[in-house]
Protein backbone atom coordinates (compact mmCIF):
# COMPACT_ATOMS: atom_id res chain seq x y z
CA UNK A 1 0.00 0.00 0.00
CA UNK A 2 0.94 3.36 -1.09
CA UNK A 3 -0.24 6.47 0.86
CA UNK A 4 0.71 10.08 -0.46
CA UNK A 5 -0.32 13.31 0.98
CA UNK A 6 -0.06 17.07 -0.71
CA UNK A 7 1.81 19.43 1.34
CA UNK A 8 0.86 22.85 1.28
CA UNK A 9 3.37 25.06 -0.13
CA UNK A 10 5.38 26.46 2.77
CA UNK A 11 4.85 30.28 3.18
CA UNK A 12 7.35 32.96 2.50
CA UNK A 13 8.01 36.22 3.45
CA UNK A 14 10.85 38.50 2.19
CA UNK A 15 12.85 41.64 3.03
CA UNK A 16 15.84 43.11 1.72
CA UNK A 17 17.35 46.29 3.05
CA UNK A 18 20.04 48.82 2.44
CA UNK A 19 21.83 51.16 4.98
CA UNK A 20 22.03 51.60 9.01
CA UNK A 21 20.44 51.68 12.02
CA UNK A 22 17.30 53.80 10.73
CA UNK A 23 15.82 50.58 9.09
CA UNK A 24 15.35 48.38 12.14
CA UNK A 25 11.76 49.80 12.77
CA UNK A 26 11.11 48.68 9.51
CA UNK A 27 12.61 45.12 10.54
CA UNK A 28 10.77 45.14 13.33
CA UNK A 29 7.45 45.61 11.49
CA UNK A 30 8.21 43.07 8.89
CA UNK A 31 9.07 39.75 11.72
CA UNK A 32 5.52 41.69 13.41
CA UNK A 33 3.36 41.08 10.26
CA UNK A 34 5.05 37.72 8.97
CA UNK A 35 4.48 36.44 12.14
CA UNK A 36 0.87 37.61 12.42
CA UNK A 37 0.15 36.58 8.81
CA UNK A 38 1.34 32.95 10.17
CA UNK A 39 -1.03 33.31 13.11
CA UNK A 40 1.60 32.87 15.22
CA UNK A 41 1.05 33.68 19.45
CA UNK A 42 2.02 37.49 20.30
CA UNK A 43 4.64 35.75 22.47
CA UNK A 44 6.17 34.26 19.22
CA UNK A 45 6.02 37.45 17.43
CA UNK A 46 7.61 39.64 20.40
CA UNK A 47 10.78 36.85 20.89
CA UNK A 48 11.21 36.72 17.48
CA UNK A 49 11.27 40.82 17.10
CA UNK A 50 13.83 40.89 19.79
CA UNK A 51 15.93 38.53 18.46
CA UNK A 52 16.22 39.65 14.85
CA UNK A 53 16.56 43.30 16.07
CA UNK A 54 19.60 42.70 18.04
CA UNK A 55 21.15 40.49 15.34
CA UNK A 56 20.05 43.19 12.92
CA UNK A 57 21.60 45.69 15.29
CA UNK A 58 24.93 44.09 15.64
CA UNK A 59 25.26 43.55 11.55
CA UNK A 60 24.70 47.02 11.13
CA UNK A 61 27.52 48.10 13.77
CA UNK A 62 29.97 45.28 13.85
CA UNK A 63 29.89 43.51 10.12
CA UNK A 64 30.39 47.00 8.61
CA UNK A 65 32.85 49.87 7.62
CA UNK A 66 30.43 51.99 7.68
CA UNK A 67 26.69 51.55 8.93
CA UNK A 68 25.19 53.07 5.29
CA UNK A 69 26.84 49.97 3.37
CA UNK A 70 24.82 47.62 4.99
CA UNK A 71 22.84 45.27 3.66
CA UNK A 72 20.59 42.46 5.09
CA UNK A 73 18.22 40.37 3.58
CA UNK A 74 15.27 38.67 5.78
CA UNK A 75 13.22 35.67 4.74
CA UNK A 76 10.98 34.42 7.08
CA UNK A 77 9.48 30.79 6.38
CA UNK A 78 7.28 27.77 7.38
CA UNK A 79 7.94 24.36 6.92
CA UNK A 80 7.39 21.29 8.91
CA UNK A 81 5.57 23.68 11.63
CA UNK A 82 9.09 25.28 12.03
CA UNK A 83 9.27 28.83 12.18
CA UNK A 84 12.55 29.77 10.59
CA UNK A 85 14.12 33.21 10.21
CA UNK A 86 17.02 33.31 7.87
CA UNK A 87 19.23 36.38 8.18
CA UNK A 88 21.74 36.94 5.12
CA UNK A 89 24.41 40.01 4.76
CA UNK A 90 27.62 40.47 3.15
CA UNK A 91 29.80 42.53 5.46
CA UNK A 92 32.46 40.61 8.06
CA UNK A 93 31.93 37.18 8.96
CA UNK A 94 31.47 36.83 12.70
CA UNK A 95 31.54 33.61 15.19
CA UNK A 96 28.27 33.76 17.49
CA UNK A 97 29.57 30.97 19.52
CA UNK A 98 33.02 32.88 20.16
CA UNK A 99 31.01 35.22 22.25
CA UNK A 100 31.84 34.50 26.26
CA UNK A 101 28.32 34.15 27.97
CA UNK A 102 28.34 37.28 29.87
CA UNK A 103 28.09 37.49 33.74
CA UNK A 104 24.22 38.38 34.19
CA UNK A 105 24.65 38.02 37.74
CA UNK A 106 26.66 41.03 38.05
CA UNK A 107 25.65 44.44 38.47
CA UNK A 108 25.56 47.01 35.49
CA UNK A 109 28.61 48.82 36.25
CA UNK A 110 30.78 45.64 37.10
CA UNK A 111 29.50 43.98 33.63
CA UNK A 112 31.67 44.13 30.86
CA UNK A 113 30.36 45.26 28.02
CA UNK A 114 29.24 42.95 24.77
CA UNK A 115 27.81 39.79 24.24
CA UNK A 116 24.16 40.65 25.94
CA UNK A 117 22.73 40.76 22.53
CA UNK A 118 24.21 37.33 21.64
CA UNK A 119 22.87 35.73 24.48
CA UNK A 120 19.12 37.33 24.26
CA UNK A 121 19.43 35.66 21.26
CA UNK A 122 20.33 32.29 22.48
CA UNK A 123 17.70 31.99 25.03
CA UNK A 124 14.97 33.21 23.07
CA UNK A 125 15.24 31.25 19.93
CA UNK A 126 14.80 27.50 20.03
CA UNK A 127 17.73 27.35 18.03
CA UNK A 128 20.49 29.25 16.38
CA UNK A 129 23.24 28.68 13.53
CA UNK A 130 25.67 30.62 11.78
Amino acid sequence: MLAMRKLPPPKHFELTIEGGLENIPAIMDFITESAQSLGLSEEVGFDSQLAVEEACTNIIKYAYDAPEQAWINLIVTVTDSKFVITIKDNGRPFDYDSVAVPDIAATLTDRKAGGMGVYFIKQIMEEMSY
